[in-house]
């Protein structure tokens, strides 16, 4: 597997965090796909057996680990969601931290 320059994959786990008025919350996720440079499919968050509802246009971080580089982190925008089989969104990436 080629490793891409921003070091992230398909497959690797990552960190969604939802900024709301009240809060930040952090919900596990996992890459699922890489359309292109920027635009990736992800699953969508899952707490206590609860879908976490992800709204199109809304305004999400993403964070995840390097291993032996260091932790990244970059805004990001849902462009669409899905609840077929797996619930997905896919993001795009809007500029690092």
């Amino acid at each position: 597997m080629n490793k891409r320059k921003d070091g992230i994959n398909i497959g690797d786990r990552i960190e969604i965090i939802k900024i709301t008025t009240k809060s930040e919350r952090t919900y596990p996720s996992q890459i699922l796909d890489i359309i292109n440079e920027g635009n990736y499919l992800i699953s969508g968050p899952i707490w206590q057996n609860q879908i976490i509802p992800m709204h199109k246009g809304e305004k999400i971080k993403i964070s995840y680990v390097v291993k032996n580089k260091g932790r990244y982190a970059f805004d990001a925008l849902v462009i669409r969601r899905e609840y077929k089989n797996i619930y997905i969104l896919e993001i795009q990436k809007k500029y690092p931290i």
